[in-house]
């Protein structure tokens, strides 16, 4: 007979069964059977001589029972994956909670496994497949502000291929408009475009149909001005709005924004919407696009057809960046970007009225001084606050690049960074020595930027990990053998340079500086590597200097 008993139990069954059936006192029992009283208690209290269960009654778990049943919700209904659903437990449930205690929480209410859903039968054709260049053309009503005496329209473009968007808010939705959103357009896209596909709308064609019916003439102004591009203009057919319904898609996102902010003005909505339109094509991925932005889709088909486009795709900076100005201005820093579209900026009017010669129509809307001067001592507040390690600024320039606009340090900042960028921007335009040192630092950045994405191994440069602290090790430790190939190069570059300085070649200053170390020709990043910890470095004594100092200067 096989008997599962405890590792710490001190009766078998039949002597259980004993002492059930025994007439003597505890004590008496106690010293029969050499058990404790306690013992002799249990075992006459019970009707079995089994072992009983060593579970406890109540887990020891992180979440009480309302937080486990939202965490339920948030599983079945939003289908959130486990990585995903922590890390919206550890925001706003219980920071404490770990990977672990949050899979065996789903695995005792049986939700360990996300459902499959069930695969439906498309009723609707996929979009016919085009390289870049065919680009869908709507307009799109905007809500009127308080500040606002009549409504406004945005005017969309998206590109099939890459999803790439561009907007333009315009005042009317007229002829001149549309020819003012084309040839804005046409400057703004990296590709040649080739086709545009817009709706029956009469800023766009003078075809009617309806009681009065009539053809397009192809005389209308925009289709001259398409024609003078290169463009060929093509219109969906009458009461179809789902032939340009990419377009219309994205209309529906912006919809989306609309409702879900408040808005205080007109240039608070207009900054919301181009801000959104900026996050959607450098960072959104989409899922037409293999999970990839739009900008990422756009280098994929520069890199293959190279024909198509009309300049080097680039991934621009955020359209908001007056914050990061007036950020940089009250810790101290100097900060000097890259412009790139010099003939769209836009400058900022120290005060009203006032006119300047031959470049009056680059500034735009007046700077509020006021607005300034009432939030200066909480912005210097900021500051302290960041120089004094209370908070990042990171987490400051988080909170002013969010959707929402209520905050009005915000908008204080953002007058504040109107100031200092216009400055810089007049100072960029003015100093041709300025534009070239931020042009060749910008390029040492961007070269060793690409040196080490070539040397990011199996994932050509994509972080896959979901977790900060992983993609800091990450990228922290491509950096570190960066600069260890770095070194390497270094070395043998200067050993070369020394044993041809020695055969008499000429090693000078200017030659020095036509030199980088980012070279990869010798370096096999895939194989075999042997690591001898035995070996010790070479030292690099003073003999080791091309130059010396006097001669370098």
């Amino acid at each position: 007979m096989l008997i599962n008993l405890h590792k710490n139990a001190t009766t078998t069954p039949a002597i259980r069964e004993a002492i059930q059936n025994a007439t003597g006192s505890d004590y008496e029992l106690a010293r029969q059977f050499n058990v404790t009283r306690d013992t002799i208690r249990k075992w006459r209290s019970r009707d079995t001589v089994a072992d009983g269960s060593h579970t406890p009654h109540r887990l020891q778990s992180t979440l009480n029972a309302g937080q486990e049943e939202l965490v339920i919700y948030l599983r079945t209904h939003l289908r959130l994956p486990l990585d995903d659903l922590l890390a919206v437990v550890r925001e706003f449930i219980e920071p404490a909670m770990s990977r672990s205690a949050l899979d065996r929480l789903l695995r005792r209410r049986g939700h360990s496994r996300l459902p499959v859903p069930d695969k439906t039968e498309r009723t609707d054709k996929p979009f016919k497949a085009y390289e870049p260049g065919y680009v869908h053309v709507d307009v799109k009503y905007l809500p009127q502000m308080a500040d606002e005496s009549a409504r406004r329209y945005v005017f969309v473009a998206i590109d099939r291929a890459t999803r790439w968007v561009f907007v333009a808010i315009k005042n009317r939705k007229t002829a001149a408009a549309a020819q003012s959103f084309l040839n804005a357009l046409t400057r703004a896209a990296p590709f040649r475009i080739r086709t545009l596909l817009t709706d029956n709308g009469k800023e766009f064609t003078d075809r009617l149909f309806g009681k009065r019916m009539k053809e397009a003439s192809g005389q209308h102004e925009f289709d001259a001005l398409c024609e003078a591009l290169g463009i060929e203009h093509r219109l969906t057919r009458p009461r179809t709005p789902q032939t340009n319904g990419m377009v219309e898609r994205f209309n529906g996102r912006i919809e989306q924004v609309l409702r879900s902010h408040h808005f205080n003005s007109s240039e608070d909505l207009e900054t919301t919407l181009l801000r959104y339109v900026w996050l959607y094509n450098q960072h959104l991925p989409q899922k037409a696009l293999n999970h990839e932005a739009p900008i990422q889709a756009m280098k994929r088909w520069q890199q293959s057809h190279p024909h198509l486009f009309q300049k080097s795709v680039r991934n621009h900076p955020g359209p908001d960046s007056y914050p990061v100005f007036a950020l940089s201005h009250l810790l101290g820093i100097k900060l000097m970007p890259r412009i790139r579209g010099i003939k769209d900026l836009v400058f900022h009017r120290p005060e009203g009225g006032k006119k300047f010669q031959h470049i009056d129509r680059l500034f735009s809307d007046d700077i509020n001084w006021q607005m300034i001067e009432t939030h200066l001592p909480d912005m210097l507040r900021v500051a302290v606050s960041i120089k004094l390690g209370k908070i990042s600024a990171s987490a400051i320039l988080r909170r002013l690049g969010t959707y929402s606009r209520k905050n009005k340090l915000y908008f204080a900042f953002r007058e504040l960074g109107k100031v200092i960028r216009t400055q810089f921007l007049l100072k960029y335009v003015g100093d041709i020595e300025l534009r070239r040192l931020i042009q060749s630092e910008t390029n040492k950045s961007e070269q060793f930027n690409g040196f080490a994405k070539k040397l990011f191994f199996g994932g050509e440069g994509e972080i896959a990990e979901n977790l900060r602290h992983e993609q800091r090790k990450v990228i922290k430790y491509n950096h570190l053998l960066a600069n260890m190939v770095i070194l390497h190069n270094v070395v043998g570059m200067s050993r070369v340079l020394k044993q041809l300085q020695a055969e008499g070649v000429l090693i000078n200053q200017e030659l020095l500086a036509g030199l980088a170390p980012y070279r990869l020709e010798h370096i096999n990043r895939f194989g075999d590597y042997v690591l001898d910890f035995r070996r010790k470095a070479e030292a690099l004594g003073e003999d080791f200097r091309i130059l010396d100092i006097e001669s370098a200067t």
